[in-house]
């Protein structure tokens, strides 16, 4: 999309000889300046979507939904890995909480979704 965006601004530059230099050309830029500022909205909002979608969030800005697999952030005293896989569900009766891909109760601060699969080909 930033090559289409790029074309219609460079033809800002070009006078379309078709239209010549009377207010036909101002009308015809005019055009292509909206086209391009609705394709750099569109990208913006693209943007934002993949910024959203990758970013950790902090378990006290929202939760997944129950029994969903994410990845999770563990806080842990002692070093090692702190990055699993988990879930967020009732864990017993009246009691919600996090575990990890091992079934272990995990402390928690930040998870993020799972990205998608890859796209296979004959799919």
């Amino acid at each position: 999309m930033a090559t289409e965006i790029v074309k219609a601004l460079r033809r800002m530059d070009k006078p379309d000889m078709a239209y010549g230099y009377d207010g036909a050309y101002k009308w015809h830029t005019e055009d292509i300046g909206r086209d391009a500022a609705g394709l750099i909205e569109q990208q913006a909002k693209e943007l934002d979507a993949l910024r959203e979608a990758g970013r950790w969030i902090p378990v006290g800005e929202g939760l997944p939904e129950p029994h969903v697999r994410v990845l999770i952030y563990k806080s842990t005293k002692t070093p090692g890995r702190k990055i699993h896989f988990g879930y967020y569900g009732y864990c017993g009766p009246n009691q919600a909480g996090w575990k990890d891909q091992y079934g272990n109760y995990a402390n928690v601060t930040h998870w993020m979704p799972l990205p998608a699969a890859p796209e296979q080909k004959g799919e």
